[in-house]
């Protein structure tokens, strides 16, 4: 499944130098499959591959422990474009 992580990140230095480091000592089953990072590095969107949300949190969380606020959630990628089901079902 894929697991997309919205960052919000209050210190960018911290933070980046952690991502760099952390990419390359991943546990098993997670991997970082894309990081669209804005311009000044305060938010951050990071796209992972891994067995369920919790796991990627998991890691994480702690990971940017005073550096950054996390948001997750799955992301089927059945079409390649995500239209939420739960938004055609309902008629919006």
């Amino acid at each position: 499944m894929y697991v997309v992580v919205n960052h919000v990140i209050n210190d960018t230095s911290r933070f980046w130098a952690a991502a760099q480091s952390v990419t390359s000592g991943l546990p098993a089953g997670l991997k970082v499959i894309h990081t669209f990072p804005s311009p000044d590095g305060r938010k951050a969107v990071c796209v992972w591959e891994a067995d369920s949300v919790e796991s990627v949190r998991r890691f994480l969380d702690p990971a940017t422990a005073g550096m950054a606020r996390n948001d997750y959630f799955e992301s089927p990628n059945k079409e390649g474009m995500g239209m939420p089901s739960l938004t055609r079902a309902a008629g919006a």
